[in-house]
């Protein structure tokens, strides 16, 4: 229901200026900034809680104003002292300015036989609609090279997911829907999450990245002095975003001759050709970020 009420500049004055002596608390509970949505209808909420044992709560009566409209306000469903408004933004609008107006009475007493109306009116908010957000980041944790999905609004082929400060591997899949791959960083830590692109950058939520695991196609190796084999390394997943190095180090150096070794983006295994140098026991330590240390021994026979 529309209703005729103060001007807005005298009825915002006019708030100003009871402000600091009202009996009832009025908080605003609708978000600064609404995804829009097909109705193009926004919920505005309002708490308008009595503080002072005169205050009669059965008697208060809310308005709200906006874009220099005046409206009363319904009992919501989601508690006592909370008050809705359902307002249509015209075609074309984005944004809107709104104040509560709150109508209300105290108590009688000797002093005073009657109730006595009081009014008071709220700061001034504003609501802006925004077209591009996350709803959701389908799990908040995983290993290194999981995929992971985004749900939202306002995708863009352009954007990057970012995992801390480090781009992952990043795959457009609508305007409502994106995937990344979990990048090779340091397990059990948690991550800000967030997508990018030259419009700016926009929160998605924290990941916290679990150690995973490395399998190796031999568990241990036997060479003799000059001969060589080939020991498959296997993960999980696909290798993220520009490959996934591996650290491939032994306690006996001058026994085991091996190369540099990384597993190529979006593969699972490398092979990695090992040749026995001079006589000697040791292991391998393998281990890449993200990823549990695996040990394989190794023994070069005379």
């Amino acid at each position: 229901m529309k209703i005729q009420y103060l001007p807005s500049a005298i009825a915002l004055i006019l708030g100003l200026f009871l402000s600091g002596c009202q009996q009832v608390a009025v908080t605003n509970l609708t978000p600064a900034q609404y995804p829009t949505n097909p109705s193009g209808t926004y919920t505005i909420s309002m708490s308008a809680q009595p503080h002072d044992a005169d205050a009669l709560q059965e008697t208060i009566q809310a308005y709200i104003t906006i874009d220099g409209e005046t409206y009363a306000m319904r009992e919501s469903s989601l508690g006592d002292y909370i008050y809705d408004f359902d307002y249509k933004i015209p075609a074309g609008q984005d944004e809107a300015s709104y104040y509560f107006h709150v109508n209300y009475e105290t108590r009688m007493s000797k002093a005073n036989p009657h109730s006595d109306p009081k009014e008071m009116n709220s700061g001034l908010y504003h609501l802006s609609l925004v077209n591009r957000y996350i709803t959701s980041i389908d799990s908040e944790r995983g290993p290194v090279g999981a995929t992971i999905p985004v749900l939202g609004r306002g995708f863009t082929p352009y954007d990057r997911i970012y995992v801390g400060a480090t781009e992952a591997s990043t795959r457009y899949e609508s305007g409502h829907a994106m995937t990344f791959t979990v990048p090779p960083l340091a397990p059990g830590q948690i991550y800000p999450v967030e997508l990018r692109n030259e419009q700016g950058n926009l929160p998605i939520g924290h990941f916290r990245i679990d150690a995973s695991s490395i399998k190796s196609s031999q568990s241990e190796i036997h060479l003799e002095m000059g001969e060589s084999t080939i020991v498959v390394f296997k993960l999980d997943f696909d290798a993220p975003y520009g490959g996934l190095p591996i650290s491939i180090t032994t306690d006996v150096p001058s026994s085991v001759v091996m190369p540099e070794v990384m597993i190529p983006e979006g593969a699972r295994t490398v092979s990695v050709p090992i040749q026995g140098s001079i006589p000697g026991e040791g292991t391998l330590f393998v281990e890449a970020t993200g990823f549990d240390e695996l040990q394989i021994p190794v023994s070069i026979q005379g």
